[in-house]
Parts: structure tokens; C-alpha cells; sequence
């Protein structure tokens, strides 16, 4: 049997897609020359091997049986000294340097309220302080905005 014939007729057997069946030959081959230290031509007459052997009918039969016990279902473990009593949630450190400068920006912002009517972005309404180290919004006209301040890490060296 050829290894095209061979993922046909495994994707029939699976009820997969031939795409999902050859991924998944794929996957046991790269494993088995991974691991075993199989050539690829090796691998894949091993497979192809493996599948003329299977039988469909107990394939189905263990896959029924996986289903009922639960054994497909993937649970999460935490280890078994983890606790999360005890811990105490970190207070956040309030950066005082973004807060004076949000507060800066704020206030000059107000005082463009009508400067010039001549310039389209003297109208400066509803200047909200939203965030008090982050974010700051406001109305010129119709048109909402709002400005955002990141203080960037420093690079790592």
C-alpha cells in the first residue's frame, strides 16, 4: 500500500478529513524519528504497516470506551504543594511622576477652551481625567478623543 492510499483509507476509518489524517501521520512519523531514530522512508513503511493491521471495528469499540471513562477529557493539575492561602495580592505602586503629568495635561487642555476660533482644535470641551496614570478624554466639536500616557520600560541591556 502506498502512503497516500494508506491516509485514505485511515481517514475513512477515523472519520476525519484526509488533511486531519495526514497531519496526524505526519505527527507519528516526526515522533518516531524523533524518538526511535527512524529514516523517514522507514517511519512511513511503519505506519502504513500499522495501519493495514488495524481493525476498524476495535479502533471504534477503545474510542467508545475512552469516551465513557472520561479518559479524552483534558483536566488541569496544580501541583500538589500549591496553595494559595497565604499569599497576598501586591499592591500596585502609584506612579506620582504620570499622575502630576496627567494632571498638567488636563489642566492646559482646559485653558484651550475658545482660545482662537480660528484654529479647529481651540475648542476643547469635557476634559475628563478617566485614569489618573493612564488616560484622559475630551470633546472638540462633535468629535470625542481621548490620549493615552505610557511610560516605556527601560532596554534591557
Amino acid at each position: 500500500m502506498e502512503f497516500k492510499e494508506a491516509i485514505k483509507a485511515y481517514a475513512k476509518m477515523m472519520g476525519v478529513s484526509e488533511s486531519e489524517a495526514k497531519q496526524d501521520a505526519e505527527a507519528t512519523i516526526k515522533m518516531w524519528m524523533t524518538t526511535e531514530g527512524m529514516i523517514r522512508e522507514f517511519a512511513e513503511a511503519s505506519w502504513i504497516e500499522e495501519q493495514e493491521d488495524a481493525d476498524p471495528e476495535l479502533l471504534k469499540q477503545m474510542e467508545k470506551q475512552a469516551k465513557e471513562s472520561g479518559a479524552t477529557k483534558v483536566k488541569a493539575k496544580r501541583a500538589p504543594n500549591y496553595s494559595l492561602e497565604g499569599q497576598k495580592k501586591r499592591e500596585r505602586k502609584p506612579n506620582e511622576e504620570k499622575r502630576s503629568l496627567i494632571e498638567q495635561i488636563a489642566s492646559k487642555m482646559e485653558d484651550f477652551h475658545h482660545m482662537d476660533e480660528e484654529i479647529p482644535a481651540s475648542g476643547v470641551d469635557l476634559v475628563e481625567i478617566v485614569n489618573p496614570e493612564r488616560e484622559i478624554t475630551f470633546k472638540i466639536g462633535e468629535n470625542c478623543y481621548s490620549l493615552t500616557l505610557t511610560c516605556h520600560r527601560k532596554p534591557k541591556k
